[in-house]
């Protein structure tokens, strides 16, 4: 599948994966992190734990986390007329401390390369000679660690 960023929102799996959230947040308008990444182990989207991960489970999770750092960046700008239709119909969209923790092991094990079940990281193999995409990661483990810690 095709990519044209690096940012995991910015390939095909990424629009899937946006199309998938929308719908969900149309029926769920009160997002809490943990139901939706339920529900995305339901659908396929995230492994059932930590052990059973592939380049997609790696996209996905990744992806999951852009959308809650665009949602919050977007959540701050709501008194401005941009609508961003992807979250035009949520009214919440939070965290707990335990999912945020989970979320940046998932992410801290893609960084420091522990092997899926193909024997290496091939979302990181993929991405890291991109411009911008270790900063990319950098950026949203340090939002989701102060969550972590201070939810």
């Amino acid at each position: 599948m095709a990519n044209w960023g690096y940012k995991a929102l910015e390939s095909d799996e990424g629009l899937v994966l946006a199309e998938y959230f929308g719908r969900y947040a149309e029926a769920h308008p009160d997002i809490k992190m943990g139901e939706l990444m339920e529900d995305f182990q339901e659908e396929g989207f995230l492994p059932e734990d930590l052990d059973d991960i592939n380049y997609y489970y790696d996209k996905y999770m990744v992806g999951l986390a852009e959308l809650f750092l665009e949602y919050k960046a977007f959540e701050e700008m709501k008194e401005e007329e941009t609508v961003d239709p992807r979250f035009k119909n949520i009214h919440s969209f939070t965290i707990e401390s335990q999912d945020a923790v989970y979320m940046v092991q998932f992410l801290k094990d893609i960084m420091d390369e522990v092997p899926d079940r193909d024997g290496k990281r091939q979302y990181k193999l993929a991405y890291k000679n991109m411009n911008g995409w270790k900063q990319h990661m950098a950026d949203i483990m340090e939002v989701l660690i102060e969550i972590a810690n201070n939810v």
